[in-house]
């Protein structure tokens, strides 16, 4: 972990999907006994914090949130204080589509580094991470993925 307190959450967890704290065992996850955040996952390296964001996005669609706006709205709900349409029209622009366009298994599939990119954007607040680092870490694991 990061302790630069002026970075964001996000960032000093290396947790770039700022996901929940849950009982899922992430692989590069921070034990909960060792987690200094309480409220959300702390990985040890970001790595593993995209991966994890990737795997809980491709459950999502999964379960049949297969839209921009439906998985914003899984992914990051209103009721935590996100602008669901605000957000899912960000994530709908980086993948070329609109917010109510049913997702293609070939176009997620292809389009999961540009949706990781402008998720981690959206909740850091800015760019920390380029598309090219990230596509290069979701090229390091998305054959576990499958």
């Amino acid at each position: 972990m990061v302790t630069n307190k002026n970075l964001p959450r996000s960032i000093r967890n290396n947790n770039p999907g700022n996901l929940r704290l849950t009982a899922i065992n992430w692989k590069g996850k921070v034990p909960k006994d060792s987690n200094t955040d309480k409220s959300f996952e702390q990985f040890t390296s970001p790595v593993w914090g995209f991966r994890a964001m990737a795997m809980d996005i491709i459950n999502d669609v999964k379960k049949g949130k297969n839209t921009p706006l439906e998985l914003i709205k899984e992914y990051a709900p209103a009721s935590d204080g996100n602008n669901t349409l605000s957000y899912a029209t960000k994530v709908a622009a980086s993948i070329g589509v609109g917010v109510n366009q049913l997702f293609t298994k070939e176009l997620f599939i292809n389009r999961i580094p540009f949706i990781l990119h402008t998720i981690h954007k959206v909740e850091a607040g800015k760019e920390y991470f380029s598309l090219a680092q990230i596509t290069d870490f979701y090229n390091q694991f998305k054959l576990d993925l499958k």
